[in-house]
């Protein structure tokens, strides 16, 4: 690892690349949940696996309608639950926290499903070892396990029938690369479907001839592992595959059509779109004669819609926008396929044109251009969020301008979905992310929090606060300061807290053009990579702090606010505090983190049976000018644990 590179990177994740498996010795970890979801309406016992899951108090489910209730808690490794969803539940994923005396677990998932569910019985590795499905519609939980496992189903399928397939398993965050194929009972292949992108396999037949027919799930690539679960859902299910638009604007009402199989006479439906900015999606599950089909989400935008009309592939027959700003919806619906769209503009005026494609779950890699009335390209962009394409734009002069969306890879699909968003730009403002997502802390003890800002034309101060923490912990104050797009805060126990768990918000807010913005800060999970990259992250819909049991250390350090001018040094105090039992042999490495720029640390670990440590902090002589919270971070044993925020300015000689 490059030198300095911990200095860069949010203490969740130097904590990964500081300590083994170790590290979190003490902190429940889930690995899977078994099975993978539950039917609306009823009720249904899974295992959450994993490690140090003993004396589990609480099960933390997000959204609304699901409730688990722990059955036995003496196992480190299983914890079997039962878990009750209501009938009007949203179908969809659900995120699963395990809590227990020593903290919050991190996140695990559920999948809420319409229809009922069966376990895999093994042995059915080969067609004769098929397990046989006799009642449809039906969800069956399975696990590619060992590595090369392959399951086999059997059923009987009458001619004529359109029969759906449908796996879930990125959806509710299993490793496994989904792969169906269909056999018919002379061992012939008649169609196979697989994940693309991280998307799960639907694959949707109708059979020519009554018959015994054969279901084949593997990984894509014969991996394998008791976390590698899926979920397919099999039968004559009313399935939408594409619906059109994709949304609406906020408060209005959308009339969507639909495509798909055993829909019946159900071609539409009127969605109401919501009104709250908050809310970006809605879900809606279409009733059907034949019972609901799949949910699908629309998304909610702030301004004008319109839906593309076929044909639109040239200049010529370009889809009229008739004002600005405005939300396209599109498909590259076919190989080849190209939508231009056309509009009139005013001289000078600054325009945003993005597209939100892989970003809602498509299939498409859209390539982007602007046209001039003449058909000449202005400007053009393939990847800028994402594989999403995105092009700021002034135009130069009033009168007609087109828009071109387009598949870089010349697919299409009803998969290749898109909606194109041609809009001013965006006044200024911020958006937050906060990590990690279960922070743990013991009695006097302290743990750090990275929040992370994201910038749109606003560069000033943005302060932040907590709600809903635990009784007993505090958060340390914490500003972003004008230009800063990182800043650290720690929670803080205090030493006769009690185990607790709460869920929490970190909250930034900013005066902008006069105005008071307030804004929640996004939980994310922080997952390890290679070596020397930097650790991924992904949205949570929860964030948990937890007062543990006295841990086997804490830190403290001194002072707690500090100012060091150009060229200077000054002494600072690390302590850890040993739990009676705790190895005093032990040494505490300690590690410093988010130190300003140009400010070093003269870093020692506290000796084995030593409790303190001084050392310097050295700023450089063309250090800059700022104020910075810091953190540091020791390791004894593989207990990590962080010190309170450090607050030092850096001043001219």
């Amino acid at each position: 690892m490059p030198a300095g590179l911990l200095y860069r990177l949010p203490v969740t994740a130097i904590l990964f690349l500081l300590g083994s498996g170790a590290a979190f010795a003490q902190v429940p970890q889930q690995t899977m949940i078994f099975p993978s979801g539950a039917q609306a309406g009823t009720t249904a016992s899974v295992s959450i696996e994993g490690s140090n899951l003993q004396g589990a108090t609480a099960i933390l489910v997000s959204g609304q309608g699901v409730t688990a209730k722990i059955k036995k808690n003496d196992n480190a490794s299983a914890l079997p639950v039962e878990v009750t969803v209501a009938a009007d539940a949203e179908p969809g994923e659900r995120e699963v926290r395990v809590v227990t005396p020593r903290g919050t677990s991190n996140a695990g998932h559920l999948s809420i499903a319409l229809y009922p569910r069966i376990v895999e019985k093994e042995a059915n590795n080969t067609p004769s070892e098929a397990m046989s499905l006799e009642k449809f519609p039906v969800t069956i939980d399975g696990q590619a396990n060992p590595g090369e496992d392959v399951d086999w189903f059997a059923f009987n399928a009458a001619a004529g029938e359109g029969w759906v397939f449908d796996l879930d398993g990125a959806r509710h965050h299993s490793p496994i690369d989904g792969f169906l194929a269909l056999y018919d009972a002379e061992g012939h292949e008649l169609k196979t479907a697989l994940s693309v992108e991280g998307h799960d396999p639907r694959l949707i037949y109708t059979f020519p001839k009554s018959g015994r027919y054969l279901l084949q799930v593997r990984d894509l690539l014969y991996r394998g592992g008791a976390n590698f679960t899926y979920a397919v859902t099999v039968g004559k299910l009313p399935t939408v595959v594409a619906a059109m638009p994709l949304g609406g604007k906020r408060g209005e009402s959308v009339e969507v059509a639909l495509e798909g199989v055993n829909l019946g006479e159900l071609k539409s439906l009127k969605v109401q779109m919501p009104t709250d900015p908050q809310q970006q999606t809605v879900t809606v599950v279409p009733k059907t004669p034949a019972g609901p089909a799949n949910p699908i989400r629309l998304y909610a935008g702030s301004y004008p819609e319109v839906t593309e009309v076929e044909p639109n592939e040239t200049t010529a027959q370009a889809t009229r926008i008739p004002s600005i700003p405005t939300t396209v919806n599109g498909r590259i619906g076919k190989d080849g396929d190209v939508d231009v769209f056309s509009f009139t503009g005013q001289a000078q005026q600054e325009l945003i044109f993005e597209v939100w494609a892989k970003r809602l779950g498509s299939e498409l890699d859209s390539y982007l251009r602007i046209l001039d009335k003449d058909g000449k390209e202005l400007s053009a962009n393939d990847d800028a969020v994402g594989k999403d394409s995105r092009i700021p734009y002034t135009l130069p002069a009033a009168g007609t301008y087109y828009v071109e969306v387009k598949s870089l890879d010349n697919h299409g699909s009803v998969a290749h979905y898109y909606r194109l968003e041609i809009k001013p730009p965006p006044p200024p403002d911020f958006s937050l992310t906060v990590t990690p997502d279960n922070p743990n802390v013991g009695p006097s003890g302290s743990a750090a929090l990275t929040v992370t800002a994201t910038r749109t034309g606003y560069n000033g101060e943005i302060a932040l606060r907590l709600e809903g923490l635990p009784a007993g912990v505090t958060a340390s104050p914490a500003t972003l300061r004008a230009g800063q797009n990182q800043v650290f805060l720690a929670l803080t126990a205090a030493g006769n807290a009690a185990v607790a768990a709460a869920q929490i918000r970190v909250l930034g807010e900013a005066t902008i053009d006069g105005k008071k913005v307030e804004h929640a800060a996004r939980p994310a999970s922080t997952t390890p990579t290679q070596e020397g990259q930097a650790p991924t992250q992904t949205p949570a819909e929860m964030q948990v702090a937890s007062v543990t049991e006295p841990p086997a250390y804490v830190l403290d350090i001194e002072p707690k606010e500090l100012t060091i001018k150009q060229g200077q040094k000054v002494e600072i105090t690390v302590k850890s505090v040993r739990k009676m039992g705790f190895d005093a042999a032990i040494p505490v490495a300690v590690v410093a983190n988010a130190l300003p720029a140009g400010v070093t640390a003269e870093v020692k670990p506290i000796p084995e049976k030593q409790n303190e440590i001084k050392f310097n902090l050295v700023a450089a002589d063309n250090a800059g000018a700022t104020t910075q919270n810091a953190v540091f971070n020791a390791n004894a044993g593989g207990v990590i644990q962080d010190t309170p925020v450090i607050v030092i300015t850096v001043a001219p000689k």
